[in-house]
């Protein structure tokens, strides 16, 4: 091919770069400038959130005015429970107690509890935790079979024996027996809630 005939070609080809390059130009520019109209302007100041109020005077917080369930205190809960029951003759127990989130603080089985009695105290105890209300409580709510569905689903049961532990007005913990009558669980564990502003 000529060069005559290629120089209209190489224009073309020119031309159609310079008018891409020029839109890209103008594209960027004007990105720039509506990028630049939505920044705050330099040393400006960001709005502080507001302060959060202190509690006043001579109100607790109910917060930090609420007694810890540790570790510690549990295992006190456990014993008298135990003693309670080594009292009256009852079977052997499994018992938990979990915090108010459900978090397990302190199981223990006694020798001779069948073995899903554990499942079952650690499951009464988180119910309670979780509800706010006694296990047992929970029988109102799970008549029907939908519900009783549900339930399983959530992980939440209405056998006697889980109680939670409330101090001032809300939950801090809750316990869970199981291995004996439904009365017999739910005794142990009442005693053991009762007991707990007494550690």
């Amino acid at each position: 091919m000529s060069n005559s005939r290629c120089a209209p070609a190489i224009r073309v080809g020119a031309l159609f770069g310079t008018i891409v390059i020029g839109t890209m130009f103008v594209s960027s520019a004007l990105s720039g400038a509506a990028f630049a109209g939505t920044r705050p302007p330099v040393g400006a100041l960001t709005a502080a959130p507001a302060p959060v109020p202190a509690p006043e005077a001579g109100v607790a917080d109910p917060v930090t005015s609420a007694l810890p369930l540790g570790q510690g205190i549990a295992q006190r809960m456990a014993m008298r429970c135990l003693e309670r029951s080594k009292s009256n003759g009852w079977p052997p127990f499994s018992i938990a107690i979990v915090d108010a989130s459900g978090a397990l603080i302190l199981f223990h089985r006694e020798d001779g509890a069948v073995a899903v009695t554990a499942a079952a105290a650690i499951l009464k105890a988180r119910t309670s935790a979780r509800e706010g209300i006694s296990s047992r409580d929970m029988g109102t709510m799970s008549r029907d079979q939908p519900t009783r569905d549900l339930f399983i689903l959530l992980q939440l049961t209405d056998d006697p024996g889980g109680v939670p532990v409330l101090r001032p007005g809300r939950v801090v913990g809750a316990v869970g027996v199981s291995g004996g009558s439904a009365e017999q669980d739910t005794g142990c564990a009442k005693f053991m809630v009762d007991s707990f502003g007494k550690n």
